[in-house]
């Protein structure tokens, strides 16, 4: 089978559980860098919540993205050896974990850990998502490839997280406004 090909088609090859898998692939990274480019959208918010120089509020996520790179490679060995679906499962159950902790965390100690299990899981999703799309597109892979990374890696997850920042500045804004005019 000759390396490059003639009139390759813009669709997804295999089947349609195939083409599931590709969007629940892309979705989980667009997740994951949605959760990992949160905290530097947050740090003006978090300076004013904890009191924190610049330097100490960018410590807090130290450990975050120490986890995030480094963990890269246990999650690789523990996909090959288990199943990269649930593998991908797991990366989102214990980013939602960590955004949860780190959303009710109140102190700097309290954030730092939530942080970090959202390093770890953000660290799944690489080996499990690139092993995924590569099974299931093994005659376009670099096409699949591509179009996870362009679309949802680099574009979507910044997009969204500054969005849901604004979208989410603006109802706190909206509601402590209220909560102060019906409880004076």
């Amino acid at each position: 089978r000759p390396y490059f090909r003639e009139n390759i088609e813009l669709q997804p090859s295999g089947s349609l559980s195939g083409s599931i898998g590709w969007v629940a692939t892309s979705v989980g990274h667009c997740m994951t860098h949605l959760y990992m480019l949160a905290f530097p959208a947050l740090i003006t918010p978090l300076r004013a919540e904890f009191g924190l120089s610049l330097a100490d509020a960018l410590q807090l996520g130290f450990l975050a993205y120490l986890l995030y790179g480094v963990g890269a490679l246990p999650a690789g060995l523990i996909t090959d050896r288990w199943s990269a679906r649930w593998m991908l499962v797991l990366c989102l159950a214990i980013c939602g974990a960590g955004a949860a902790c780190a959303g009710m965390s109140r102190s700097p100690a309290t954030l730092t850990i939530s942080l970090a299990m959202i390093g770890v899981g953000a660290s799944i999703y690489h080996p499990t998502g690139m092993a995924l799309i590569s099974r299931t597109f093994s005659d376009r892979r670099g096409w699949a490839l591509g179009i996870n990374g362009v679309v949802t890696g680099t574009g979507l997850g910044g997009f969204f997280a500054s969005g849901l920042l604004s979208l989410f500045c603006l109802i706190r804004i909206h509601l402590l406004g209220h909560f102060r005019r019906r409880f004076r």
